[in-house]
C-alpha cells in the first residue's frame, strides 16, 4: 500500500518537475494554480459529500444490493451537481480572466479607486 501512495505522489508530481524545468517558475505557479481551479468542483464538492456519506455506506455494508444501488444513486447525485458547476467554470473561465485583467490595469489608472490599495503591479 505505501509503494502505490509513493508512486501515485511521484506520478502526480511528475508534470510539476517538467513545467518547472522547461518553462520556469512563473509558468510553474500559473499551471499549478489551474490544476487547483480545475480540481475545485471534486475538492469543494465532492470530497465533503463523501465524508457525509461514508457514514451510511458503512451501513449498508451487510445489504450488497441496497450498497450498489445507494452508490449508484449517490454517484448521480453528486455528478448531477459537479457537472454544471464544472461547464459553468469551463465557459466562463476565460471571459472572467479577462475581467479581472482588465480590472487590475484600470485600478493602476483610475481616480475614483483612490481608497482601494493598489495592486503590487503598480506601486513604482
Amino acid at each position: 500500500m505505501q509503494a502505490n501512495k509513493l508512486a501515485g505522489a511521484i506520478l502526480s508530481k511528475t508534470p510539476h518537475f517538467f513545467v518547472g524545468r522547461i518553462f520556469g517558475a512563473q509558468n510553474l505557479g500559473a499551471y499549478s494554480v489551474r490544476r487547483g481551479d480545475q480540481s475545485a468542483p471534486r475538492t469543494e464538492l465532492v470530497a465533503p459529500i463523501n465524508r457525509a456519506m461514508f457514514p451510511g455506506y458503512a451501513r449498508l455494508v451487510g445489504d450488497r444490493p441496497l450498497f450498489r444501488r445507494t452508490c449508484i444513486e449517490a454517484t448521480a447525485a453528486i455528478l448531477l451537481i459537479v457537472l454544471p458547476v464544472s461547464v459553468f467554470i469551463a465557459v466562463l473561465a476565460e471571459p472572467m480572466v479577462r475581467v479581472l485583467a482588465w480590472l487590475a490595469v484600470d485600478r493602476c489608472r483610475a481616480e475614483s479607486y483612490r481608497f482601494l490599495p493598489l495592486p503590487a503591479q503598480c506601486r513604482r
